[in-house]
């Protein structure tokens, strides 16, 4: 996988049980840190960032309760006249992230 890659579709991704780290918000952008699963046969996990460029809509719905490691469960995306909406929804603590945004790249 290359270095940056545009993402076409967050569902052509391996986002399911790649873990999420952290989410950092900053004007017009948001980027997503992962342990992103690179490879389901070997199991290899790289550190990579999704990167939501020119944003419109940000809603974060995280339930802090749980320590453990946060998962993903489904990366879903659909197109909105407002931009590209993507779905991001966790196994352990059933957070829902939700971004409208222009672009997004995979870091």
């Amino acid at each position: 996988m290359k270095d940056h890659a545009k993402v076409s579709c967050v569902r052509d991704h391996t986002l399911p049980d790649s873990v999420l780290l952290d989410v950092v918000i900053k004007l017009d952008q948001v980027t997503v840190h992962l342990d992103y699963i690179d490879d389901y046969e070997t199991m290899r996990i790289s550190r990579r960032s999704l990167v939501f460029r020119r944003c419109s809509r940000v809603s974060v719905a995280i339930n802090t309760g749980y320590a453990t490691p946060n998962s993903i469960l489904a990366g879903d995306e659909c197109t909105t006249p407002e931009g590209r909406k993507i779905r991001i929804e966790m196994n352990t603590t059933a957070s829902v992230i939700e971004i409208t945004a222009e672009e997004v790249e995979l870091l």
